[in-house]
């Protein structure tokens, strides 16, 4: 059967492509303005205002993380003078602490940490680099023959959060 222009079948498909454009149409500006405000390289919070870029006193705080791979837990305090103190802790090892001989912090988000050798580890180069990205570090560290990736946050907005966790469990199902 024909219709002006082409079939019957001809017509379906286009007027289901027809369908598939307007609704594409209609969701492109809801799409567009979603990446624009998601979008961490652009410093925009959602509520449409530039993130201000972090000062040496943001970091200036202690920091909680693991290890890209999971094995590791880390936790750092940064001074104001440059310098800080760090523990980690592998599986189920005993935790190592460690010195941040000075820590340096540019206007671009980029961070570099330098730790004297630990001893009796794999850390012997003391050496992290990385970035500040919103509320989380990124950092490498480099061993002897290996580097691992961590990623950090503030721990004091954390340690609030986990215990309105744990206040909730106790209140609605008595466990801890």
């Amino acid at each position: 059967m024909a219709h002006k222009g082409g079939t019957v079948l001809g017509m379906l498909v286009k007027g289901r492509e027809y369908r598939a454009l307007t609704v594409l149409k209609k969701m492109l500006p809801i799409l567009a303005v979603s990446c624009l405000l998601l979008s961490p390289s652009l410093g925009v919070s959602p509520v449409g205002k530039k993130i201000p870029p972090h000062t040496r006193k943001d970091i200036c705080q202690t920091w909680v993380g693991i290890s890209e791979d999971e094995s590791c837990l880390f936790r750092m305090s940064f001074q104001e003078d440059g310098r800080g103190k760090g523990a980690y802790v592998y599986l189920n090892d005993e935790p190592r602490a460690f010195e941040i001989e000075s820590w340096n912090f540019d206007m671009k988000k980029r961070i570099e940490l330098n730790i004297p050798p630990v001893p009796s580890t794999d850390l012997e180069y003391g050496r992290m680099e990385g970035s500040v990205i919103g509320f989380r570090m990124e950092l490498t560290l480099f061993g002897k023959a290996w580097k691992e990736k961590i990623n950090l946050r503030p721990e004091a907005p954390l340690r609030g959060r986990w215990e309105k966790l744990h206040t909730a469990m106790q209140e609605k199902i008595g466990q801890s």
